[in-house]
């Protein structure tokens, strides 16, 4: 019988009823075992030996013959696991050992396919904690791997399923639509199968082998044709990338942002969707890295640019203009002469500019400019540009972009001009995809009215009075005096809640009993 196994014992007696019934273990009475059967659940060698039966009634008793309960342990299982992954990424098997508690070691050998899996390393299981281990990967490129895990002395694996190895292999890109499977098989070669207690007997085992079933890969930076890619990088997934960073096209949530989102190479993407990736598409179009199965987040994380301190410095220009006229910013970047590629906005209000134009700097001529102007309506046009692969700016003052506003009759005075993250989130790169640290030094447009002392106009009816003025002057102060001598008596203010139409502002007010004077004062 196998240890763990359920058991039962029955008599059979006659003679003058009632009958009574007392098993024994081994000549010692069993407490509670009264019934014609005796059933053991989960028997143990503690409980192999001779069992009997007393049976009594009032004319006397009578002692069965011994039954001998003999136990012996189960064949011990090992076996490596199965599993499913996309081709092109690393997979874990562990080997797995079904133990009875009186193992001390085993050893064993690994058939594989090379043409699929690659053996990258081997590494205890948590259930060898203590266990020393040997690999033989002396044939591991012909598909034979030898691996031997053991115990001290008179140390066993405990009782259960213990994880022995963990084997650690590389998958192989699979191109085209069908998964393909793959045997991991035991073999004796370069390492015999075997399995010994602490006295190094042979004990019995089952080797059980295991499947891998490889599903197409589907690439990092594989962006067209859109939404699902090709399983190829070309030119048009680089330029697809450099769209995407634009923010001319958004990434479906899944797997077109996963793919869209490659870099940092080491994490497979951080959530963002920046110029860098832009960079890692062409370096995998270039054949500088080797390409990836896709990986990393499915949805885009937006997270605040900080600005790190440091000598790299991307600004804009400020400048002063008049009403109606159209001035251009520059955007420069102190570069430091790693840099590949850059990302930003450029955000303005837009009730103060209209855009006018958008083009290239005098430094980016060989670079690839992406201008996205879809939402200069609300004030906001992104700029993404990339120099050929391998590539980068000389050291200096770089000018990158020019952005060219036309100021309206809205506002006077320093009227901001920023950079900013929407629409394409700020981000310089170097050569290798990796994200550079960057400060930011925003930019002005000083307005000055071609009249600094506005005009109030005044359109009078029966019961009130409306007054205006141009809405660039909205902060001066409207002031009030009664009398019939403007530059006689004092001013007061007079607190009013003004009204936007078009380029005036405007506030009406009953109608004065007695001759009044309004002016805007600003300190």
């Amino acid at each position: 019988m196998l240890v763990g196994s359920t058991v039962t014992f029955s008599v059979v007696a006659g003679g003058t009823e009632p009958l009574s019934y007392q098993w024994r273990f081994n000549g010692t009475n069993l407490p509670g075992a009264t019934a014609p059967t005796l059933t053991l659940t989960n028997v143990q060698f503690s409980q192999a030996g001779a069992y009997s039966v007393l049976v009594t009634n009032a004319l006397g008793s009578a002692l069965s013959s011994n039954a001998t309960l003999t136990l012996s342990f189960p064949t011990a299982v090992v076996r490596i696991a199965s599993t499913n992954i996309m081709a092109g990424r690393a997979i874990t098997l562990p080997v797995l050992l079904s133990a009875n508690g009186n193992e001390n070691g085993l050893g064993f050998s690994l058939s594989f396919n090379t043409q699929r899996l690659a053996f990258a390393s081997a590494a205890l299981g948590n259930g060898a904690a203590g266990a020393t281990l040997l690999v033989n990967a002396t044939y591991a490129s012909t598909g034979r791997l030898g691996v031997v895990v053991a115990f001290p002395p008179q140390q066993t694996f405990a009782p259960g399923t213990q994880e022995v190895v963990r084997l650690q292999f590389e998958t192989l890109p699979l191109t085209g639509i069908t998964n393909v499977t793959v045997a991991n098989t035991f073999v004796d070669q370069p390492v015999l199968r075997e399995l010994y207690g602490t006295q190094l007997q042979s004990l019995p085992a089952f080797y059980s082998n295991g499947t891998v079933t490889l599903q197409p890969t589907s690439f990092e930076a594989d962006v067209t044709p859109r939404p699902g890619g090709n399983q190829a990088i070309t030119a048009t997934d680089w330029s697809q990338a450099g769209r995407f960073a634009a923010r001319l096209d958004v990434a479906g949530a899944g797997g077109e942002f996963q793919r869209a989102d490659c870099a940092p190479r080491a994490t497979l993407g951080d959530g963002q969707l920046k110029v860098t990736d832009w960079v890692q598409t062409g370096r995998y179009l270039a054949g500088l890295d080797p390409l990836a199965a896709v990986g990393g987040p499915t949805v885009e994380t937006f997270l605040p640019a900080g600005s790190t301190p440091g000598p790299r410095q991307l600004r804009l220009s400020n400048t002063n203009a008049q009403h109606g006229q159209t001035v251009t910013l520059s955007v420069t970047l102190d570069a430091q002469g790693d840099e590949n590629a850059l990302g930003f906005t450029v955000a303005f209000n837009p009730e103060a500019f209209v855009l006018a134009g958008l083009t290239s700097g005098a430094d980016a001529a060989a670079a690839h400019f992406i201008g996205n102007t879809n939402d200069a309506s609300s004030g906001r046009v992104g700029v993404a540009l990339s120099w050929p692969a391998g590539l980068t700016l000389a050291a200096g003052a770089r000018e990158l972009a020019r952005v060219a506003l036309a100021v309206t009759e809205n506002f006077a005075g320093v009227q901001p001009v920023s950079l900013g993250d929407q629409v394409v989130t700020r981000c310089a790169s170097d050569a290798f995809a990796g994200e550079l640290p960057m400060n930011f030094l925003h930019g002005a447009v000083t307005v000055v009215p071609p009249n600094p002392n506005p005009a109030i106009g005044i359109v009078a009816g029966e019961t009130n009075v409306t007054l205006f003025w141009p809405r660039w002057a909205a902060d001066f102060t409207l002031q009030t005096l009664a009398g019939t001598h403007a530059w006689s008596g004092a001013w007061s203010n007079l607190p009013v809640a003004l009204q936007t139409n078009g380029p005036l502002v405007s506030v009406t007010l009953p109608a004065p009993e007695t001759a009044r004077y309004f002016r805007l004062f600003r300190p």
